[in-house]
């Protein structure tokens, strides 16, 4: 009887770039912090499924900026430009002991080739939504 290896992929902000803003988001640049098996995989910002099955996706933030809504969005994108929102967290921070946790979680089937891309919203972006 043979083990099973999961496959999983893990990402952290990279500390060595800076964010950026696109349109009304601002984009954390992401590394790779532990990687294992063949079905899921990075390239640069994106997230590629190479076989397709269940996947884990969970997302958690800490954030520290005092009077600020601050959230994070998990996007999929397949082969069309079209995206489709998988996860939302927003929380609104206070003025004073400003560090709020922003965590999600969701179990999908995925097929091959969907990535996925992180995004921080701004303020902008939560007002206009």
């Amino acid at each position: 009887m043979g083990v099973v290896q999961q496959s999983f992929l893990q990402l952290s902000a990279n500390t060595k770039e800076q964010p950026f803003v696109r349109g009304n988001v601002t984009v954390i640049p992401w590394t790779v912090a532990l990687h294992q098996g063949e079905a899921i995989s990075s390239t640069g910002d994106r997230i590629i499924i190479q076989q397709e099955g269940f996947f884990m996706v969970f997302g958690q933030v800490l954030f520290q900026s005092p009077g600020t809504i601050m959230g994070h969005i998990v996007r999929s994108r397949g082969t069309s430009q079209r995206s489709t929102e998988l996860l939302r967290c927003l929380q609104e921070m206070p003025q004073t002991n400003c560090a709020n946790t922003c965590h999600t979680g969701d179990v999908s089937q995925w097929g091959l080739e969907r990535p996925t891309r992180r995004v921080l919203n701004s303020r902008q972006h939560v007002a206009n939504s």
